[in-house]
């Protein structure tokens, strides 16, 4: 058919990807099917090469995509690789790839056109350039940038948009991650013991990041927390003077820090998977020798997915190990990343992250990505 015929080749829309990001080390992204005429058909693992350059492709389908993995490498035997790969797929029926084409779907948010010999198609970033941030995978949830004001009074009370205003909070106090996150903590733990409805959200998520101040190196006054938390409120709202109305929220976050307190029984230390994270990411990379993760942000991305975590009350509920771990492993997939021991390495660092439970982890912190879909009228 004409229209077929016009579409470029799959092997030509590779070529000018690899071209159009300079020949880098590494490099992944989708290409989707109907774009393209697909003269790659049942190739897995094969060379490539690319002015000069060799890469060694592992090219996954992922319907309603194709999911190409490409490494410049020198070109060695892969037959034997690729027709293990081909079996594979046969073996599973294709449900795999149906199952990646869907969680595809959640992660793509950049489409990048492609011009070829013949004509364009659409490319899909899945890695982002070590310089860049997440380009073409997960957005970081971010506060509202400058000169965006967000009408929080407005809004539902649900637990995501109080953690965004208790994240916007930090940032205006020049918070760490670190600190922020074990505010969200706290704030979680609290409301596992409580109803929303019951307490005004904003006010505890102001209290969470006191107290988290308090817990950690650099304590925070409680006149800036007062003053950030309600001029993020009500950007209208004037510098609060020492009055009668600003004593009214200072006894009002103490009064909450106390029932914060009584309601978590007195332990407010909070186990966070970050130390976890390092020391798991520091492990394997010793153990990945040989491959390219100088030009991967793997530690970057691991830190965004967890600090975005923190949104969802889940992170309450989970030991932090199997938190640490499903995050390295949905980075790892997220950049195609290939380990030897694919399915045991979860239990080596830690017994209790079974292949169920990471997936479940997974799916959790998918729902947060979903969630500020819904909530995209923030930034208006």
């Amino acid at each position: 058919m004409w229209w077929r015929r016009s579409r470029p080749l799959a092997s030509e829309v590779v070529s000018a990807y690899l071209r159009k990001r300079g020949l880098p080390p590494w490099t992944s992204f989708f290409v989707e099917l109907s774009a393209v005429r697909n003269d790659q058909w049942g190739w897995s693992h094969y060379n490539w090469e690319v002015d000069g350059e060799n890469y060694q492709i592992l090219r996954t389908g992922c319907y309603p995509y194709v999911k190409y993995h490409c490494s410049r490498r020198p070109p060695s035997p892969l037959d034997l690789e690729d027709r293990f790969f081909r079996l594979l797929k046969v073996l599973n029926l294709g449900l795999p790839c149906l199952a990646y084409g869907i969680a595809a779907k959640l992660l793509i948010s950049k489409i990048t056109a492609l011009s070829s010999k013949m004509s364009s198609a659409p490319s899909i970033p899945a890695v982002p350039k070590a310089s860049d941030s997440l380009e073409g995978s997960l957005n970081p949830v971010a506060p509202a940038p400058p000169g965006v004001k967000v009408d929080y009074k407005d809004l539902p009370k649900h637990h995501f948009i109080s953690i965004r205003y208790l994240f916007e909070c930090a940032v205006k106090l020049k918070c760490d991650e670190a600190l922020s996150s074990l505010a969200a903590s706290l704030y979680h733990r609290f409301y596992q013991a409580a109803e929303l409805t019951e307490y005004d959200p904003y006010l505890v998520s102001s209290t969470a990041l006191f107290i988290a101040g308090k817990l950690s190196a650099t304590p925070l006054r409680i006149r800036d927390v007062i003053n950030v938390s309600v001029a993020t409120l009500d950007s209208m709202a004037p510098l609060l003077e020492l009055d009668e109305k600003y004593f009214k929220y200072r006894n009002s976050i103490t009064s909450c820090e106390l029932l914060m307190s009584r309601m978590l029984k007195g332990d407010l230390n909070v186990d966070q998977p970050h130390r976890y994270l390092l020391h798991y990411l520091k492990s394997m990379y010793h153990h990945a020798k040989g491959q390219d993760w100088e030009s991967i942000p793997i530690a970057r991305t691991s830190w965004t997915l967890l600090h975005d975590f923190h949104h969802s009350p889940a992170i309450a509920s989970r030991d932090p190990q199997v938190v640490a771990i499903a995050i390295i492993f949905m980075t790892l997939q997220i950049y195609g990343i290939q380990l030897p021991d694919l399915d045991a390495w979860p239990t080596t660092l830690y017994a209790g992250a079974t292949k169920d439970v990471v997936w479940t982890v997974v799916s959790e912190i998918l729902d947060v990505y979903e969630q500020e879909e819904n909530f995209k009228h923030l930034n208006r």
